[in-house]
């Protein structure tokens, strides 16, 4: 039975104690698996390569310990953490800011370094605040307002994202920060169990309730209407007076143009439209506008 083999620097430097450690271990390892073998049947090239690994494991203090790599840490103090995730935030902000006013281009996903915190804006109370004061500040015009009374006076609404929530299915895909699959959403439509917007449902009701005509007025297409419906109804929609869809004839439409297309429609019929919500600029800009546009937060997606 073999003895064992211990290695030392003689001068009491633990890194070479250290390297001597691992070198046992790997003579130990080779050792092992070389009396695995019956030598008898070995040839002469395995024992001359047992031999050679033999000298290599027992050669290591020759070595020079400073040129074996080192592993790299890099220590950033909490502070300067701290730092780094305020500029963040600040960064991110500031870009949810210049969507929300439309300064920015056509944009695709959200960025990268901002997927935590659009996903904390959605799930805290700043977007629900949002929504709150979107709520409050439209309903205190519609009231200012003195309808004719001739039931021409009309409110558009959008519907995605503005009167129900798709907040369930954009958590299982990164708040925005993976690119729109239609696919996908359909999908997620025809389950239709996307959950009211509560402050948009409640001023939903006092526009009814003060006599508007509501229009919804929509991306989704024709063959979405029955489930768009069946959805509306269960989150507490229950009385509008249009409910318009994309046809055949708007697949190559832009939203902006398809809207304005569907508001100058009403228009020509009398309507006036005094109120449109909508979480899209598309939803609210172009031709036939409103007299008073809201605008509702959205920095998940955005539609041209």
């Amino acid at each position: 039975m073999m003895g064992s083999v211990g290695f030392s620097s003689g001068d009491g430097n633990p890194d070479a104690e250290l390297i001597g450690g691992v070198m046992v271990g790997k003579i130990r390892t080779i050792i092992s698996r070389f009396y695995r073998f019956d030598l008898r049947n070995m040839d002469v090239f395995k024992s001359t390569m047992f031999l050679c690994l033999f000298s290599i494991a027992f050669s290591h203090e020759s070595m020079d310990i400073d040129l074996l790599p080192r592993p790299l840490v890099i220590e950033f103090s909490e502070s300067r953490l701290k730092n780094m995730s305020d500029d963040i935030v600040m960064h991110c902000t500031s870009w949810r800011v210049a969507v929300e006013a439309n300064n920015l281009g056509p944009w695709k996903t959200i960025p990268n370094e901002c997927a935590d915190y659009v996903k904390d804006y959605m799930l805290g109370r700043s977007y629900n605040n949002d929504l709150e004061m979107v709520s409050k500040q439209s309903e205190i015009y519609a009231k200012s307002l003195e309808l004719r009374g001739d039931g021409m006076d009309a409110w558009i609404f959008d519907i995605d994202e503005t009167l129900i929530s798709n907040l369930p299915y954009y958590s299982d895909h990164g708040y925005g920060l993976e690119a729109f699959n239609n696919a996908q959403f359909d999908k997620w439509i025809l389950e239709g169990v996307a959950p009211a917007i509560k402050p948009s449902l409640k001023l939903y009701e006092e526009v009814l309730r003060l006599g508007f005509k509501i229009m919804l007025l929509t991306g989704r297409y024709e063959d979405k209407r029955n489930v768009t419906i069946t959805n509306l109804t269960h989150a507490g929609y229950h009385k509008w007076d249009k409910l318009i869809l994309r046809g055949e004839n708007d697949t190559e439409k832009s939203a902006i143009a398809f809207k304005s297309e569907k508001r100058k429609e009403l228009t020509e019929e009398g309507y006036r439209i005094l109120g449109n919500s909508g979480d899209q600029w598309s939803d609210l800009a172009g031709t036939s506008t409103a007299t008073k546009s809201f605008k509702l937060s959205n920095p998940m997606y955005h539609i041209p």
